[in-house]
């Protein structure tokens, strides 16, 4: 008989990479521009960094674009643009 614990040891808890990753991004975000981003307003998806966010914020993001990508895939997050 299997126990619970056996069962998530050996499959992957679903969403826990993406969260994780939301969160890796909010904290590099955060670090650049000095105002806190919440990882809730991050998506991720086929390499495209999606943020919903206000658009002067943004902006100021796309203007430190390529250091934002880098810092990233330093963390092993492969992100080729910003949206």
């Amino acid at each position: 008989m299997f126990s619970i614990q056996d069962l998530l040891k050996r499959h992957a808890i679903p969403g826990l990479r993406l969260s994780e990753n939301r969160r890796v991004c909010a904290e590099i975000l955060t670090s650049v521009t000095g105002v806190a981003i919440s990882p809730k307003s991050i998506q991720i998806s086929e390499g495209v960094l999606s943020l919903s966010i206000p658009p002067v914020l943004k902006s100021a993001l796309l203007l430190k674009q390529t250091e934002i990508i880098a810092s990233l895939q330093a963390e092993g997050i492969s992100v080729t643009a910003l949206r």
